[in-house]
């Protein structure tokens, strides 16, 4: 029976099928190619705010993951397009940045302080990088960027923190807290690779 079988398989060798034909596109094209307010391959209008705004976008992102770089150790590795923006010896960073003023709540914290559960954005950020951390735990650093000055929060799980400090924070397993990035540096010190 496997003689069979095989002297089958001798006789009509695979055609190989080349990469496109085996996997459908989810869309028409990666990206639009704009000519005279249009696209020239869907013909889709051309928003002028909303490319401005994302490029804008774009760059303050960019912009914080290399200053994260220089002032917290890790090395940047945004744009290789992981959750995990940089990555440093005890932690796996995902960075978020925006021009608005922090909530009030953050404004007073500084010392770490427990938040059980996380909120959602968070959590979400840490689902996404959990197939990738290897043994990273995970890290989110929010940027409050403003002309004159930027202010940063960071959190981390609860149970990581306390390995590593030792805290008197009553951890749960869901837990994660929260801290200024300026009490992070006094503390943890920079976390270079």
């Amino acid at each position: 029976m496997t003689a069979d079988v095989d002297a089958l398989l001798a006789a009509s060798p695979p055609v190989p099928e080349p990469a496109r034909t085996m996997v459908e596109p989810t869309s028409r094209h990666r990206r639009h190619v704009y000519a005279d307010g249009a696209c020239t391959i869907c013909l889709r209008p051309q928003d002028v705010a909303l490319t401005r705004r994302g490029r804008s976008s774009s760059r303050l992102g960019k912009d914080q993951e290399r200053r994260i770089q220089r002032v917290y150790g890790p090395t940047k590795v945004g744009q290789f397009g992981d959750a995990i923006d940089l990555v440093g010896r005890d932690f796996a960073w995902q960075s978020k940045s925006t021009r608005t003023a922090p909530p009030r709540w953050l404004e007073t914290v500084d010392e770490p302080r427990g938040l059980c559960p996380p909120d959602r954005q968070t959590l979400a950020l840490e689902l996404a990088m959990r197939p990738i951390l290897g043994p990273r735990s995970p890290l989110v650093i929010r940027s409050y960027v403003r002309q004159q000055d930027t202010r940063e929060w960071i959190w981390v799980p609860a149970a990581s923190w306390d390995a590593w400090h030792s805290g008197a924070l009553p951890v749960t397993d869901d837990a994660w807290l929260v801290m200024s990035g300026a009490h992070f540096l006094a503390v943890h010190g920079r976390d270079e690779p």
